[in-house]
């Protein structure tokens, strides 16, 4: 599964699978891996450009992409049933580095600008003391000044994960960068690079 340039080292405790790149069996998708995963499995992610409407990651993984500057999730701002381009929402741990997330969709009919809401990455467990880290990703927004539901990153209302998110590079969000609503797990912000929201200017 060896590429030039990209030679992950990867220490799982399951299965390791693998997404772009030129292996036998390797997936072209991210969500076709998270589908044939299993819990305690790695996803490694190749560079590429990965258009992908959601990826729903509803199983403890460990996802790894090559680094946000070549491994990309284009949302191309779908409309969609739930909120998050990447949406996080397992029983287990999750972790999830190395991407750019971009051009997230969402549901229709919020807001002004293209009145979707769109968000990057969405975190919510209904479990107590699962852990969700999310690092070294960039998360672009709409760049929208009227998007007032563009937001980076959203912890929803009542989760119950621990969350640790590090080393994350947020910017032109139409609104906010992170909200953390009323979650009651631990939650570490530390290491990132944001810029102000747009929002009501340009």
């Amino acid at each position: 599964h060896s590429e030039t340039n990209f030679s992950p080292q990867v220490l799982s405790r399951g299965n390791i699978l693998y997404v772009g790149g030129a292996g036998p069996g390797n997936y072209t998708i991210i969500q076709d891996a998270i589908d044939n995963a299993t819990d305690g499995d790695t996803i490694i992610v190749y560079p590429g450009l990965y258009v992908e409407d959601q990826i729903i990651i509803n199983k403890a993984l460990d996802i790894q992409g090559a680094g946000w500057q070549t491994t990309l999730i284009e949302g191309s701002a779908a409309v969609l049933t739930t909120t998050g381009l990447v949406r996080i929402v397992a029983n287990g741990d999750v972790s999830f580095q190395g991407f750019t997330v971009r051009n997230a969709g969402g549901p229709s009919g919020y807001g002004g600008g293209d009145a979707l809401m769109n968000m990057g990455i969405v975190a919510y467990s209904d479990t107590p003391d699962v852990t969700y880290t999310i690092s070294s990703n960039k998360i672009l927004g709409t760049q929208n000044p009227y998007d007032d539901y563009d937001w980076g990153f959203y912890a929803v209302s009542g989760g119950k994960e621990n969350i640790i998110f590090s080393n994350n590079i947020i910017t032109q969000t139409g609104c906010n960068n992170i909200v953390i609503e009323k979650t009651t797990g631990s939650t570490d912000i530390c290491f990132n690079v944001l810029d102000a929201g747009c929002w009501g200017i340009d």
